[in-house]
């Protein structure tokens, strides 16, 4: 509109051929005279079905005006980047108290469809009918206010303005939409207005020009979100103008039904100015109907004139009242030409620019402008300063007429506090469109990448607001960090907006399960938490309240004056400092966490760290939290409380596991005595040693020697050793003082343990003080210790409450030993080939003479480590380094490279006369693959040592393995193997495997004492809970063949002792829901049969049955994804279910992946019950989808 543009086009083929219809004379009821209009550029065809749960027979029915309503309500609600819309998520709108007026003006696409009655679509009438218009979005958005569709022609939506501000005022809702489209898609409504000299030939809007010569017709859609005043300020909405009041009145008796009344008008004006007490000397520019009629225009203009041209002011040019029609820039849009000048207004008053009116040239003679003092705009000009007044006038064919004001300054002050680094979220409910959104934001960005610094710094943040908080979170999310270095501008963001690297992820219907792990001292810094205290008050409130606790406490300290201190005079590393400063910026950072809404589903710590995990877990209070710290710090930095010449002590980080590091401190001097021990288990490769200061010194540099790894701690203490037993006596007297001074509190916000649980939370605090810390346990019964889910893991986030992450690299290597580690039979298949290299080039020492390989023998194979494959394009570089044998090694250590496998491996040569030079040697003797399925045969045995695949085992060990020459590398061939468990236990089981030639029957490998360890299953959870299933992890097929298997003698046997027999179907009952089942059915089946047995007593078992017997859970996750297909293939389909057979559990299950209560991917779900008392059962088993489900 600034630049004097219109949306004026000829008449586009895909809506009807114009050559067709077309003459010049407008009174022939079967021609147009028009040449053209104004429509919209994209296909007005193209909808989401999907995405408002419509079928694609539903949507073809819908008439398209009613889909751009609903859509366009959605982009009102939401937070889109350009539009200026009221940002509110679905999730605060969704079954709200709001009222829905729609206007509608022609109906086109219903007055098309139904000229082919052999065609009509099943859903016409809900699909085109009028008052769908409003229900519909009603109903998607679950609106519970008034829905109205109104039909008053021009004024429609001016009309539905001042109903949906009506129903405010009075209260019958809380928020209110207005809403009205027009879609021009065939000629029947140009003839039947045309015909009556209403429009213009060539289809465009002379609006006050001696041209006028009728209007043009538009397309377009609007929709604005209207709210009381004092309610959006409260919810803290964008609020883009004040609508101050609205009125409508008729034009009653005139010349005829279609010629507008100056006189009706000029009361119209005057009434609404009157119930805003406002005053008209106040408006400075006045939005007309203005739709370019000879006859309309004049009318109009004068009833202007009568209200405004007299007042005071206005005798000079420069201060006439300016007058507009928005109909020039994109036609009479009908039913939401209303909207249409309402938006421009706003528009207007955001940006303070009057626009140009286009299409004028010269004034209509009728027009007496300057008598008048009215002006039309011919160049864009300022909008005054001190003048925020804006009327629109809407006149209905009808001869119904509205008016409204509308204020645009609304003056909020909103404190807003700089912060470098800004999170921008995209959402949407598909991948594609997630991926839309990145580009679009992108495009945006570059439209304003001229900004300066801190213009950018204000669009970033403003941004983040509302992309964060303003719009609805989807399944598929891309998120985003932006930072702007000093003096950068949007570069920075619009580099990392690159489409093909951001990847959306798809959010779980389900909240996340969080594990937050809590680091102990040593990661403090002097800067931490600086930024926070003055960005969020509750951040700063609970450093008040640690800072409170510990001066009640004694500290001679001030927490709050110790985070503020500069690089040079911090203290936050001193002993009796640091305990605190970490506890109780831990506690501050959950707190904060849990103002968010996040909590831990699980925790784990490390050290000190446990303090601020019982608190997180509500085992300790905020003050029972800060003592314990308090009191382990001064305890431990009271030199009194040592003995007198007391040994310093030193902590040193190793980069071994605990088995590797144990040798270096056995090889410590006999006079150290107990002078180093293993303080902290990080991960499998890394340990923390703690102890006297010279012996942590000696195993340091003994390990430096070795290649390895080793760091001196910045810590005064030696934590986790025997220099802690000195204070572990106080430290328990003052923790029970503590106990019995602070009593338990139910009515705190954390729930405090009872008493026996608060001392155990004490004792194990102290016993931590001295113990070494099992944070590879910890941590591992964290991630994996969730018997129940199907994944085995306990937690889908992890999240560390640390100053920085001191325990990612811990982590990470923990978590890397439960990715896909590399075949380790890849190693074995390196070394013969290596061997048989060198022993070609008589590089082995062997005789000149030429002996072809009959075996190859490995011995003492050990896996060190495992080789972890990444996902990424990352190479990984294999060395294969074969040495001379030396007796009695135990390690080799090579150019500080990191062993992966050692291994011991000779040669067996036959005699020369039976060498065949005709047989060639195939690249490789056996391959990978071949090797790893032997090694995977180990599980065929597993059954009975109590553990399931899906525990995974890694290979650790060979004590030998013999390796055939002859044994065939042909693919196909078939290879027979046996094994046999010679060791077993939870964590780890020995066998001994041997396989056969297919076709000889020969042995051709041979493996001993091969040994397989568990993952990270410290605690033995998984494998007691496999045990507890072991009748369940035989496969089927694997019973059948069993049972073939059975003597007959055994099976008479069986059956003849009765006692044995009862212990057998008693242990049957134990083993799962299946034998459970089929025992008690057993019992039951004579009086089953006899019809003598009521089958609820067997009802109970059969749910449990649906829900938890083999194969089910299987079987159910494949039918959801079938379900989950078949809903987005088929929108807003109806499920029919005929009988819960298999669980109401199982309905639940399905109905998640489905989506969430709110927004399901189905319309409605039916259930069928054979009965009453079974139709309650499921219904109370499915209470959160109440509102989807439908019972028979």
């Amino acid at each position: 509109m600034a630049s004097g543009e219109t949306g004026w086009s000829e008449i586009p083929e895909d809506r009807y051929n114009l050559k067709g219809v077309y003459h010049s004379n407008h009174e022939r009821n079967s021609t147009t005279h028009v040449k053209g209009g104004h429509f919209l550029q994209d296909d007005v065809a193209a909808f989401d079905a999907a995405f408002f749960n419509y079928s694609a027979e539903m949507a073809q029915a819908v008439d398209p005006q009613f889909r751009l309503q609903l859509e366009s309500t959605y982009e009102a609600l939401e937070n889109e980047l350009i539009r200026m819309v009221a940002g509110l998520p679905l999730s605060q709108v969704m079954g709200s108290q709001t009222s829905v007026f729609a206007g509608v003006f022609t109906h086109d696409y219903q007055e098309g469809i139904i000229r082919d009655e052999d065609r009509l679509p099943r859903f016409n009438v809900v699909g085109t009918w009028s008052p769908m218009s409003s229900n519909r979005i009603s109903h998607f958005f679950d609106f519970r206010g008034a829905s109205m569709t109104l039909e008053t022609g021009c004024s429609t939506t001016l009309v539905a303005l001042h109903q949906a501000l009506h129903t405010l005022r009075n209260r019958e809702a809380d928020m209110s939409v207005v809403t009205g489209a027009n879609i021009m898609l065939n000629p029947d409504t140009f003839k039947a207005i045309g015909s009556l000299g209403m429009l213009s030939p060539d289809g465009r809007s002379y609006a006050f020009d001696s041209r006028a010569n009728g209007y043009g017709r538009g397309e377009g859609v609007a929709t604005i979100i209207i709210k009381r005043l004092l309610d959006a300020l409260a919810a803290n909405d964008p609020i883009r103008a004040v609508i101050r009041e609205t009125a409508l009145n008729q034009d009653s008796k005139t010349d005829t039904i279609t010629t507008p009344s100056a006189t009706a008008q000029v009361e119209l004006m005057r009434e609404c100015y009157r119930r805003a007490s406002l005053d008209p000397r106040g408006t400075q520019y006045f939005k007309a109907h203005g739709t370019g009629t000879p006859t309309g225009d004049p009318i109009k203009a004068g009833a202007i004139a009568a209200i405004f041209g007299d007042s005071e002011g206005r005798n000079n040019e420069e201060y006439y009242l300016r007058i507009g029609s928005v109909k020039t820039n994109v036609g009479h849009t009908g039913a939401a030409s209303g909207l249409a000048a309402i938006v421009k207004g706003i528009l207007c008053l955001k940006k303070g620019l009057i626009p140009p009116t286009v299409n004028y040239k010269t004034p209509n003679s009728k027009l007496k402008l300057d008598k008048w003092r009215l002006k039309v705009a011919r160049t864009i000009e300022q909008w005054p300063d001190n003048l925020d007044l804006n009327p629109v006038n809407g006149y209905g064919s009808r001869k119904l007429n509205g008016n409204g004001h509308i204020n645009g300054k609304v003056h909020i002050n909103r404190y807003c506090h700089p912060n470098d680094a800004k999170v921008l979220i995209l959402s949407a409910r598909d991948e594609r469109g997630c991926k839309q959104m990145v580009s679009d934001l992108k495009a945006y960005l570059e439209k304003h990448k001229s900004l300066s610094h801190d213009a950018s710094e204000q669009l970033l943040r403003n941004l983040s607001y509302t992309l964060g908080e303003r719009q609805s979170l989807f399944q598929w999310v891309v998120a985003l960090q932006v930072r702007l270095e000093k003096d950068s501008t949007l570069d920075t963001a619009i580099q990392a907006l690159n489409p093909l690297r951001l990847k959306p992820s798809r959010q779980d219907s389900n909240a996340p399960r969080i594990g937050m792990i809590f680091t102990g001292q040593g990661a403090q810094w002097h800067a931490i938490g600086q930024e926070l205290l003055t960005s969020y008050p509750i951040f700063r409130q609970s450093i008040e309240e640690s800072k409170a606790f510990l001066q009640t406490l004694g500290a001679n300290w001030s927490l709050l004056k110790e985070l503020q201190r500069d690089a040079k005079t911090t203290r936050v590393h001193a002993t009796k400092i640091s305990i605190p400063v970490c506890v109780a910026l831990q506690i501050t950072l959950m707190r904060l966490l849990e103002s968010w809404g996040i909590i831990p589903s699980a925790v784990a710590s490390h050290s000190s760290g446990e303090i601020a995990a019982a608190f997180a877990v509500g085992a300790l209070t905020h003050r029972q939290a800060m003592a314990t710290a308090y009191y382990r710090a001064m305890l431990v930095a009271d030199e009194s409380q040592r003995s007198p010449g007391a040994v310093k002590g030193a902590m040193a980080a190793v980069s071994l596991g605990v088995g590797a590091v144990q040798t270096y401190l056995d090889r410590l001097t006999k006079d150290n005595g107990k002078a180093a021990v293993v303080a902290c288990i990080n991960s499998p490769q890394s340990v923390t040693i703690s102890g006297d200061s010279d012996a942590v010194s000696q195993i340091e540099d003994m390990c430096k020697q070795d290649g390895v790894f080793a760091r001196r701690l910045r810590v005064q203490q030696a934590y986790h050793s025997h220099h802690m037993d000195a204070f572990a006596d106080a430290y328990q007297e003052s923790l029970k003082a503590e106990m019995a001074r602070d009593k338990v509190d139910s009515d705190k916000k954390h729930l405090q343990a009872a008493n026996q649980e608060l001392k155990a939370v004490f004792s194990s605090a102290v016993s931590s003080l001295v113990q070494p810390v099992q944070f590879v346990g910890a941590f591992t019964e964290m991630v994996l210790g969730d018997p129940d889910d199907p994944t085995g893991r306990s937690v889908d986030v992890l999240l560390e409450v640390s100053p920085h992450t001191a325990l990612g690299s811990p982590i990470h290597k923990i978590l890397i030993c439960d990715q896909h580690a590399g075949d380790s039979s890849g190693y074995i298949c390196l070394a013969i080939e290596a061997t048989k290299q060198l022993d070609k080039t008589g590089a082995m020492g062997q005789d000149k003479s030429r002996r072809d390989i009959s075996a190859f023998r490995l011995r003492d194979v050990n896996y060190l480590f495992a080789l972890v494959i990444p996902d990424n394009a990352d190479s990984v570089e294999i060395r294969t380094t074969l040495c001379p044998l030396f007796q009695n090694t135990t390690k080799i250590i090579q150019d500080g490279r990191e062993p992966r496998s050692i291994c011991n491996i000779t040669i067996r040569h036959e005699a020369s006369s039976d060498t065949d030079p005709v047989a060639a040697a195939q690249n490789t003797l056996i391959h990978p693959i071949t090797l790893n399925a032997v090694v995977v045969a180990f599980y065929s045995a597993l059954p009975s040592v109590g553990a399931l695949q899906e525990d995974l085992k890694l290979l650790r060990s060979v004590a030998s393995m013999w390796v055939s020459s002859n044994i065939s590398g042909e693919i196909g061939h078939t290879l027979h193997c046996d094994t046999l468990v010679v060791h077993e236990d939870p964590q780890s089981g020995i066998a001994d495997i041997i396989v056969f030639d297919g076709k000889t029957d020969a042995m051709v490998l041979k493996v001993q004492g091969i040994k397989l360890v568990s993952l990270g299953r410290s605690s033995g959870v998984t494998a007691r809970r496999d045990a507890a299933n072991n009748g369940n992890t035989i496969a089927n097929k694997w019973e059948q063949e069993l049972c073939k298997l059975v003597a007959r003698a055994t099976e008479d046997r069986t059956l003849d002792e009765a006692e044995e027999r009862q212990q057998l179907i008693t242990a049957a009952a134990s083993y799962s829901v299946d034998e459970v089942l089929i025992c008690r059915l057993g019992s039951l089946l004579t009086s089953i049969l006899c019809g003598e047995s009521d089958e609820e007593e067997v009802s109970g078992l059969l749910e449990e049955y649906n829900a938890k017997a083999i194969r089910q859970t299987s079987a159910i996750t494949q039918l959801s994804t079938l379900l989950l297909k078949l809903a987005h293939k088929n929108p807003a389909a109806r499920v029919l279910q005929i009988g819960s057979g298999f669980g109401a559990r199982a309905t639940s299950c399905i109905l998640k992946m489905l989506g969430n209560p709110k927004t399901p991917l189905v319309t409605s779900w039916h259930i069928t019950e054979p009965s009453s008392e079974s139709l309650e059962n499921t219904c109370s088993q499915l209470v959160d989808w109440v509102d989807l489900l439908e019972f028979d």
